[in-house]
């Protein structure tokens, strides 16, 4: 995990450091084409980092699981070569490629790809919503680009029609990745436990490239060459910190994968301990409520928890719990094993591997390896 981590701040670091040292290489180049360079790159660099953490952490999990993250780490690498547009118009002077729209249409790539990764995801925890639907995003881009086109906008050198057909595609660019980032929230509340944090670090992610879409579609109506914020690129930051969150997203997710060796190697001690403090009988209700945890779709085995739920009301740490409760929740146990190995939409799990890391994990005794693992096999 430590490298891991270490991984993570320095291909943040790097990033933003090569942004940087791209933006001093120019040497004829004046101020705006610099810094237009600089972030571009770090965005690019940024988003594409991102990649790498994502598809390391596929491991022990389903097909679905990786072919939805392999279409989402394709969008996010197109989003990423997006970026790099803007110092390529600088240089050459490419000023029709903006007026026209053009500029758009990979980053509509990009998000599309995204869309469909989170897609993919969602009917996979059976999430259902309006967000998911490419008919829905393509009427509300309709909508609201119509809306946009009667608005006054600042004038441009291009037509009307062509300004309202790059205003359309911002605009399509904008719906889609919201749309995204609203699925992605949905995701997150009906997850498991164990995926809470990559999903909260994906939302944050989207939910900053959503609100850099539909600032920059806002640029465009207001401000155009000559205007020093334009001019700068100052449009593309926000897209840097979404990247960074998409780093910090993979990294969560690559997690994951390795929590249950790093919880079998760091756990053991603190858990003697406890079971010191404590004694060995609420052991139990920890043990199940951990492997509840590790449910992808927590509702499917919502009935099961049930008795979970009345164990938990009525216990209290200091105390034991009685032979009836400790038998309902060995019940519970085998129940959700069950699930985890054979029905679980996101993860494979070993029913050999799943117990050693629970028995490591909580430095288990002889007698709840017998109330688990024997007694209602």
């Amino acid at each position: 995990m430590k490298r891991l981590i270490i991984a993570v701040w320095m291909g943040l670091a790097g990033g933003l450091a090569f942004g940087a040292i791209s933006a001093l290489i120019l040497g004829d180049a004046d101020s705006v084409t610099r810094v237009t360079l600089g972030v571009s790159v770090s965005a690019a660099l940024l988003n594409i980092l991102a990649i790498p953490f994502f598809l390391s952490g596929l491991k022990n999990f389903k097909s679905g699981l990786k072919r939805a993250c392999i279409v989402l780490c394709v969008g996010i690498g197109l989003f990423g070569l997006a970026q790099v547009q803007l110092p390529f118009i600088s240089l050459f002077e490419w000023g029709f490629w903006i007026n026209s729209g053009g500029i758009a249409i990979p980053y509509l790539l990009g998000v599309i790809g995204i869309f469909w990764g989170i897609r993919l995801f969602a009917r996979l925890v059976s999430v259902k919503s309006l967000f998911g639907s490419p008919i829905s995003a393509f009427i509300a881009t309709i909508v609201i680009s119509i809306g946009a086109a009667t608005l006054p906008h600042i004038h441009t050198a291009t037509d009307e029609l062509a300004y309202d057909l790059a205003l359309a595609l911002s605009v399509c660019n904008s719906v889609v990745i919201t749309f995204a980032t609203v699925l992605t929230f949905k995701l997150r509340q009906k997850i498991g436990l164990a995926y809470t944090r990559s999903m909260t670090w994906l939302f944050a992610a989207l939910a900053i490239i959503a609100f850099a879409g539909w600032h920059y579609t806002i640029i465009q109506l207001t401000m155009t060459t000559g205007d020093w914020y334009y001019d700068y690129s100052f449009t593309i930051i926000p897209f840097v910190a979404g990247a960074i969150a998409l780093v910090l997203a993979g990294y969560s997710f690559n997690a994951i994968n390795i929590m249950l060796e790093t919880d079998s190697k760091t756990a053991p001690a603190k858990n003697q301990r406890k079971s010191k403090e404590i004694g060995s009988g609420p052991l139990e209700l920890e043990i199940v409520l951990y492997v509840a945890g590790l449910i992808s779709n927590p509702t499917e085995v919502d009935v099961i928890l049930d008795d979970v739920r009345l164990i938990t009301a009525g216990s209290h740490p200091a105390q034991h719990l009685s032979s009836k409760d400790q038998q309902t929740l060995g019940k519970v146990y085998i129940q959700l094993e069950d699930y985890l190995v054979h029905k679980d939409a996101l993860r494979i799990f070993t029913l050999d591997g799943l117990r050693s890391s629970i028995a490591k994990r909580f430095a288990l005794n002889d007698r709840i390896r017998m109330l688990l693992w024997h007694e209602h096999s």
